[in-house]
């Protein structure tokens, strides 16, 4: 694969522009080489073609993204048809393995070994705009002798194709392709990306390419360095408490006396002002305001950072910042046009992080609240399914721009936290495992794996074992539902439990 990648003519990309096909570089395209990347640049009329490359020395490995900018005064031909990646891998007597993600199943995190006669398909989309939801934007694809490690690197809607030849397997993976879907006038000014391809080949057998991948995986991919070569040696231990500052204060004081080794501390949703319209509790219905609850936290989050801090534990605080429910936040009020509303479903409301101004916003507010909290680990979740919000509102000339450009302004906020704290963790959760792809993956770390079966061993075991061969670095839990008859119940409230570390007011995972 490194070189298909090191000939811009042979970058195994394809797309439709202004109704011509384009397979690989334009003939005419500029190489340039900065920051360890090689860089090919187009022109087609107004339309910039850009292909940003890295090539792996040391691995059979490379990725790429392309991106179109429209370099003109006026609306781009239409681009469709934009595959991240269109290739023949050439071999023999293919086998494809693939993995259903996660779903709040027991059946969650199953790999899938599938093989193609001449002619046969495989074929499969994310689910409701998460990459993770119901599939996974990872594969392997073996021939006898080799094979390819291949990840989509795409935080909403991506779809893959195999398709067996009389050589070798077919392949393309994009944004989800269809012109239904996908066909987008490119606005002066505006770019419009692929998702990022990540190919790296291995000789041997499956063992050896989840091997390969690992070692790749653990030297080459971004946030989670630190953590596993030196930081964060042993697993950290979390723990889960009431939200309230001084109940929180009073647990890490005695978690420390009960010498429980506590090296990061969790709050959780329900923080903020949390009380709907008619005077309920409700954590689910008041996202939106990122201000800490007066009441509950009079001095604010850092009363209990700086308790945290007193005994060397990091603070972890969640946040669900793309979903907007409160009443009268500040966004509804001042800024309406930076919500996203389905009409069937008015209640849901999402920040357009494709929105330049809409996300400097969001970056500054929750930057602020992690520099006034102390706040260590930013956990982020997502509560809900994008993608209809995004296709709702496209023009018809437009489709999928909404979505292409939220996703690139999702990955623009977490890069702008990461820029202005160096050295912050970022927990990826979406309703679980849900978005954990390689650009998240590039940026933060899983410290929330999954919603489903923490204290279930076989489970928590048969999860881990497809984790650890893609995504090598995230959270296991040393919570047991072991009840004394062997059987396990539900959940830690179910039945008679045994715990590992465990009482009546807090939990401790590890």
């Amino acid at each position: 694969m490194r070189s298909l990648v090191l000939d811009p003519l042979k970058l195994p990309i394809k797309f439709d522009l202004g109704g011509v096909t384009y397979t690989g570089m334009p003939s005419d395209c500029k190489t340039v080489r900065e920051n360890g990347k090689i860089i090919y640049v187009s022109m087609i009329g107004d339309v910039e073609v850009k292909a940003e490359c890295v090539v792996y020395d040391d691995y059979d490995a490379s990725e790429w993204t392309v991106y179109f900018t429209n370099k003109g005064n006026k609306n781009s031909p239409a681009l469709t048809n934009a595959y991240a990646i269109y290739n023949v891998f050439k071999g023999e007597n293919n086998r494809i393995y693939t993995c259903n993600g996660d779903f709040a199943s027991p059946d969650g995190y199953s790999t899938t070994e599938t093989h193609l006669s001449e002619g046969g398909e495989l074929r499969q989309t994310s689910r409701g705009g998460k990459s993770c939801d119901k599939v996974f934007p990872y594969q392997r694809l073996l021939f006898d002798g080799y094979g390819h490690n291949i990840a989509i690197g795409w935080p909403s809607q991506w779809e893959f194709k195999f398709k067996a030849t009389s050589d070798g397997v077919e392949y393309w993976a994009a944004q989800e392709e269809n012109r239904d879907f996908f066909n987008i006038e490119i606005l002066p000014g505006e770019t419009i990306r692929t998702p990022l391809v990540v190919v790296v080949s291995f000789e041997g057998d499956l063992e050896r390419g989840i091997n390969v991948w690992r070692r790749w995986y653990l030297k080459y991919v971004g946030t989670a360095k630190p953590y596993i070569q030196g930081e964060y040696t042993e697993p950290g231990t979390l723990c889960f408490t009431h939200s309230n500052a001084k109940d929180n204060i009073e647990h890490i004081r005695k978690a420390i006396e009960n010498g429980i080794d506590v090296n990061m501390w969790w709050i959780d949703a329900g923080w903020y002002p949390s009380k709907t319209k008619d005077g309920e509790d409700s954590w689910w219905d008041t996202v939106g305001i990122w201000e800490p609850d007066k009441e509950r936290y009079p001095n604010g989050l850092a009363e209990v950072a700086l308790e945290c801090e007193k005994y060397g534990i990091d603070f972890l605080v969640w946040f669900e910042p793309e979903r907007v429910g409160a009443v009268d936040s500040y966004v509804e009020r001042e800024h309406p046009e930076w919500l996203l509303i389905d009409p069937a479903k008015p209640h849901v409301k999402m920040l357009n992080l494709g929105d330049k101004d809409c996300c400097d916003y969001l970056i500054k507010t929750i930057g602020d609240v992690i520099e006034d909290g102390h706040i260590k680990i930013y956990r982020q979740d997502c509560n809900f399914q994008p993608l209809t919000l995004w296709r709702t509102n496209d023009t018809e000339n437009r489709r999928g721009a909404r979505e292409n450009l939220y996703a690139q302004g999702y990955l623009r906020f977490w890069d702008g936290l990461l820029e202005r704290f160096p050295g912050l963790l970022i927990d990826s959760c979406a309703a679980g495992g849900r978005r954990n792809d390689i650009e998240t993956m590039r940026r933060s770390v899983p410290i929330h794996s999954t919603d489903y079966g923490y204290g279930n061993y076989p489970i928590q075991q048969s999860f881990m074992q497809t984790m650890y061969s893609w995504i090598p670095y995230f959270r296991s839990y040393a919570e047991s539902w072991e009840r004394t008859d062997g059987e396990y119940g539900k959940s830690s409230h179910d039945g008679e439990m045994m715990q590992l570390k465990h009482d009546d007011e807090f939990m401790v995972l590890a």
